[in-house]
């Protein structure tokens, strides 16, 4: 079911939940709002894949919050940091010059095969 979170008072609450608001300047003389504040400054919220809290779209980036985005980042910097040496890390930072690192799976792949 589809989240909304009131952007004025930040309640978190499901469309059902929407309370009608007098509007006199509205064509049908009352516009939909939130029910802890009333206020019709409410937008659809979506969960961060990982922490499954709700966020706003543009607070997103493929699915991740922030922070959570930067715990991934360090989890990868540690494995990196403890796996390779310096050399290691030159060989690696050659082959994914431009490469994304999802293309990388298939490049890997690619040369054990070959």
């Amino acid at each position: 079911m589809q989240k909304f979170m009131c952007e004025d008072c930040g309640t978190l609450f499901d469309e059902w939940e929407l309370v009608r608001v007098p509007e006199e300047c509205h064509m049908d003389g009352y516009v939909l709002g939130c029910p802890n504040c009333k206020s019709d400054a409410y937008r659809k919220v979506y969960t961060c894949k990982r922490c499954v809290e709700y966020y706003f779209n543009e607070d997103l980036t493929q699915g991740y919050c922030k922070n959570c985005g930067d715990v991934i980042a360090m989890k990868l910097r540690i494995f990196l940091n403890t796996e390779f040496d310096s050399s290691e890390m030159e060989y690696i930072d050659s082959i994914l010059d431009g490469v994304y690192l999802s293309d990388f799976r298939e490049l890997v792949n690619n040369m054990k095969t070959a």
